[in-house]
């Protein structure tokens, strides 16, 4: 009997061991992943496919205008590249032009006409160097050609009664610009996250569930900082090794500086992140403008279709 309890303790020994090991194992696991998604800078080939649906015989004079944000401190895009696919056949439109809006390179394309039920791939490549970037704030400069991202837009109500009290509440005492920054960064924060699979992001729904998702997050972020008469403006990109779609804010507090809510980054952005455009509120990378005698609603349909990234080199 004691023999028998001895090897019983023996073998659950054994397995405690064993099970430590295996849990280091997985620990240093998940930590070489962390450092390997932790680079100083990535060179990346990027791919994205946009699928723009036609649904409607009667739009008329349509155009389709696809952006991409210029290089910065941050990362800088070379190789950039449009190709676009009409019903698997290469097309051209009766003009094509370029032009920047709201400091990003867009390509622009106008039609005479495209018949029903069309289907157009857009193609976007581009190769693109990023970094860890770090940024030093500077005086707020209440002059500024910005007042664009002072006021209300989609989804960001810097209006509402709620946002206004609630902002003012948050930087009470503060007397900087930078602190009262610090101060709705914090709150915002420290926010639930959620998945939001319900239409668009914004300020107020984040504020009434008191969760969000990063667009939430992130609108209502730059509500609380234009309540405070600080420029603010939702960014759009994705982050390297998730390959998802996501969204982040940047102040202007005497130059653009990058503040993530959700994954907690202020005043610094790591060379995972890649900017694809920035708006003033609801944004598209890609958007069809067209005229139409019809009410139909699901005139135009927009899918993302392909994302592809490729890690050339890195640090």
């Amino acid at each position: 009997m004691k023999k028998s309890k001895f090897l019983f303790f023996i073998l659950f020994l054994l397995v405690l061991v064993f099970s430590s090991f295996c849990l280091s194992m997985s620990i240093d696991e998940t930590n070489r992943t962390i450092v390997d998604k932790n680079k100083s800078n990535y060179h990346l080939q990027v791919r994205i496919q946009y699928e723009i649906n036609v649904n409607n015989e009667d739009i008329l004079e349509p155009s389709i205008e696809a952006r991409l944000f210029d290089s910065n401190e941050h990362q800088k895009i070379n190789n950039y590249t449009w190709n676009l696919l009409i019903n698997e056949n290469n097309y051209s439109s009766s003009k094509y032009s370029t032009f920047y809006f709201y400091e990003s390179k867009t390509g622009k394309w106008d039609f005479e006409n495209l018949n029903r039920k069309s289907s157009i791939l857009l193609d976007l490549k581009f190769e693109i160097d990023t970094n860890n970037t770090y940024q030093n704030t500077l005086p707020l400069d209440k002059n500024n050609k910005y007042e664009l991202y002072l006021v209300p837009s989609g989804g960001i109500e810097s209006n509402d009664p709620k946002i206004i009290e609630l902002s003012k509440k948050i930087t009470e005492g503060y007397v900087t610009d930078v602190d009262k920054v610090k101060a709705l960064y914090k709150y915002v924060s420290e926010i639930d996250y959620i998945e939001d699979i319900e239409g668009r992001g914004s300020a107020l729904k984040c504020l009434q569930r008191g969760a969000g998702d990063c667009d939430n997050k992130a609108f209502l972020l730059c509500a609380l900082l234009r309540a405070q008469d600080i420029p603010a403006r939702p960014v759009f990109g994705f982050i390297h090794g998730e390959e998802i779609a996501h969204t982040w804010v940047e102040v202007y507090l005497g130059q653009w500086t990058n503040i993530d809510p959700t994954n907690k980054h202020l005043f610094y952005l790591p060379a995972r992140y890649v900017k694809l455009a920035s708006g003033n509120g609801y944004y598209d990378i890609v958007t069809v403008y067209y005229k139409t005698d019809s009410n139909d609603e699901d005139e135009i349909e927009i899918k993302d279709l392909k994302f592809e990234i490729i890690e050339i080199n890195s640090n």
